[in-house]
C-alpha cells in the first residue's frame, strides 16, 4: 500500500527536525577557542605570560639569538637586550611593565625592567631558577638574589630588596609570583635541607604550603583570591610530578590526562580559578605533550577545545588572564610557535547558511503544522 500524504509530511518534518538537532549538535561541538600563532618565520617561539589587557610576552630564537617580544593586538615588539645574545621575558602586569633576564656582552645574566620601550638593568636579582619571576601592578617584583653561600626569594620593591628567607638553615628558596595584595609564592629547601616544599609569604611569614605526598613541592602562581597553582610529587618517584590547586589549606591534585600515566604539571592560575599547564607521558620530552586546563576539579585537553583542522597541537600552556585568554607553546604544522587561545564567545553568531537553513526549516514545520492542524512544540 503506498505511504499516504500524511505520512510523507510528518517523514519530511521528522527529517528537518533532525537535521535542526544535527545543527544544534555540531554547534555545541564548535572549537571553544580561536587559535592566534605568536610564533616567527624562522626558528622557534615560546609565550610565557598573558596580563588582563591581552598583553603577551615570550621570545624567538632564530638559532643563534634569543629575542624576548611583547604581543599587542596584533603587533610583535623585539625588548632589546642588556648588549648580549639571550633575552628572555618573565611576567607582565597590567600596566605592561616587564620583567626578564639577558646577557650583557661579557656573558654575564642581568635582570631587567621593561618599560614603555626602555630596558632597565636591575642588577644582580635573579629571575633564572626555575624561570621564577613576578611583579604586580604596584610594580613590586619577587625572585631570588644570593646571600652568603644562600639563594633566596627576595621581593624587591621600590628598589629596596627584602630577603624573604627560607624554611631553616642556609638553604635556598625562590619566589616565582605575587599577587597586587603583596602575597608571594615560590619554593624552600625545608630546616634539615631533605625536601623542598611550596610556600605562601604574606606579611613576614613564609608558610609551608606542603607537597602531595613526596619531597618537593613548587608553588608557581597566585590569583588575588590567595588560590595558589603549582606542581608536587605524589612520593619521592620523580615519575609520579602532579599539578596541584592549593586553597585555604588544602592542596588538591589535579592529575593527569587519560593515557598520560606519569606527570602533569600547573603554571598558572586567574581570578576564577582555572588553572593551566600541561600533561605528559613518559621521560619528559620523549613521550606526547599536552596543554591541559583544569577548573572546579574537571582537567581537560586543549586540544579538544580548538579546531582539529587548524594545523595545530598545543604542548604547554604557561599563562591565563582573567578574560580566560590561554598563551603557551605548541606544534604548528610541525614548527614550535607560541600560541594566544582565545575563549569563544557563547553567545556568537551562526554563520549566515545556518541561519537559512533553520529559518527555513521552522518555515517548512510551520507550514506542515498548520496542514496538519496539529501544534508542534519544541522543548
Amino acid at each position: 500500500m503506498g505511504e499516504s500524504m500524511f505520512s510523507k509530511a510528518l517523514s519530511g518534518a521528522s527529517a528537518i527536525g533532525l537535521s535542526l538537532v544535527a545543527l544544534a549538535t555540531a554547534a555545541n561541538a564548535a572549537p571553544s577557542y580561536i587559535v592566534t600563532d605568536l610564533g616567527t618565520a624562522v626558528g622557534s617561539s615560546e609565550a610565557y605570560a598573558i596580563n588582563n589587557k591581552g598583553q603577551v610576552i615570550g621570545y624567538d630564537w632564530d638559532g643563534s639569538v634569543v629575542s624576548a617580544f611583547i604581543w599587542d593586538n596584533g603587533v610583535k615588539t623585539n625588548l632589546g637586550s642588556l648588549g648580549g645574545t639571550e633575552t628572555y621575558a618573565n611576567a607582565i602586569n597590567d600596566n605592561g611593565q616587564v620583567i626578564g633576564s639577558s646577557k650583557t656582552a661579557d656573558n654575564v645574566t642581568r635582570t631587567f625592567l621593561w618599560e614603555n620601550g626602555v630596558m632597565t638593568d636591575i642588577g644582580t636579582f635573579n629571575t633564572s631558577v626555575f624561570g621564577g619571576a613576578g611583579i604586580n601592578d604596584s610594580g613590586q617584583m619577587v625572585g631570588s638574589s644570593n646571600f652568603g653561600s644562600a639563594s633566596h626569594a627576595v621581593l624587591l620593591d621600590g628598589g629596596v630588596m627584602t630577603d624573604l628567607g627560607a624554611f631553616g638553615g642556609p638553604y635556598f628558596s625562590g619566589a616565582n609570583d605575587i599577587n597586587d595584595i603583596g602575597q608571594i609564592v615560590g619554593q624552600s629547601d625545608t630546616a634539615n635541607g631533605s625536601g623542598r616544599h611550596a610556600f605562601v609569604w604574606e606579611n613576614g611569614v613564609m608558610t609551608d604550603i606542603g607537597t602531595l605526598g613526596g619531597t618537593i613541592g613548587i608553588a608557581s602562581a597566585i590569583n588575588e583570591n590567595g588560590q595558589v597553582a603549582g606542581t608536587s610529587f605524589l612520593s619521592n618517584n620523580g615519575f609520579s610530578q602532579r599539578g596541584f590547586f592549593w586553597e585555604n589549606g588544602v592542596m588538591t591534585e589535579i592529575g593527569v590526562l587519560a593515557g598520560f600515566n606519569n606527570r602533569s604539571s600547573a603554571n598558572d592560575i586567574n581570578a576564577s580559578g582555572q588553572v593551566v599547564g600541561y600533561s605528559y607521558a613518559g621521560n619528559f620530552g620523549s613521550g606526547g605533550i599536552h596543554a591541559i586546563l583544569w577548573e572546579s576539579g574537571v582537567l581537560t585537553d586543549l586540544n579538544d577545545l580548538i579546531d582539529p583542522a587548524s594545523g595545530w597541537s598545543l604542548g604547554f600552556a604557561k599563562g591565563i588572564n582573567d578574560a580566560g585568554q590561554i598563551v603557551g607553546t605548541g606544534s604548528y604544522n610541525g614548527n614550535g610557535h607560541a600560541f594566544l587561545l582565545t575563549p569563544v564567545q557563547e553567545d556568537a553568531v551562526p554563520e549566515p547558511g545556518t541561519w537559512a537553513l533553520m529559518i527555513g526549516g521552522f518555515g517548512l514545520i510551520g507550514g506542515l503544522s498548520r496542514w496538519t492542524r496539529r501544534r508542534i512544540v519544541f522543548a
